[in-house]
């Protein structure tokens, strides 16, 4: 099996910037060759992602916040030990890919390695983005209403419009604050 280098989201300067096609391109880089390393100098390239933080995204992303929020009916219907049994198997499952196809884009590359041969391997990588642009803010939104609910326990004077208005501005100020973190690392 060969391995495949890890890709990089990068704009294609061959490639023309009108049109569909020339807004992004995954271009593929080998992780030794001297356009990286002259990259790697250049810009730093630290490593924005540690076991911490890596393990909550993966949780979340398996998990979901559902159960936080359903937890009693999650509990009665499932139990611990056979939630903790399917998620260590689709752990297993991920790992597995990721080490049989390393490199960045997660289940897009998966999708577009394991399909590249037949007529599907550029449809069903690009209907997961698109599901993802769509879903990935119905989860934060799930999220942000699960912790209104918490928030109830831990402020019980506050009435529930005020909740939510706590819970928007504090997701508010966290992504505020992500995007500053980012582009403090980017300078």
């Amino acid at each position: 099996m060969t391995e495949l280098p890890p890709a990089s989201l990068l704009v294609d300067p061959a490639r023309p910037a009108g049109g569909f096609s020339g807004l992004l391109v995954v271009r593929f880089m080998c992780p030794m060759s001297d356009q990286h390393q002259e990259i790697k100098k250049k810009y730093g390239l630290a490593r924005g992602l540690g076991v911490l933080e890596a393990t909550a995204l993966n949780m979340t992303n398996m998990v979901g916040f559902g159960p936080f929020i359903t937890i009693p009916l999650i509990i009665l219907a499932m139990g611990g030990l056979a939630g903790t049994i399917l998620a260590i198997c689709d752990g297993m499952v991920w790992s597995e890919l990721a080490t049989a196809m390393p490199g960045s884009g997660g289940s897009y590359l998966f999708l577009k390695e394991s399909f590249k041969t037949s007529r599907l391997g550029l449809l069903l990588p690009f209907l997961f983005i698109w599901q993802f642009i769509v879903s990935g803010p119905l989860e934060v939104g799930s999220a942000y209403i699960g912790f209104a609910q918490y928030s109830t326990y831990f402020f019980p004077a506050l009435q529930p419009w005020q909740n939510r208005v706590l819970v928007v501005g504090l997701g508010v100020l966290a992504i505020a604050c992500s995007i500053a973190r980012s582009v403090q690392s980017a300078s």
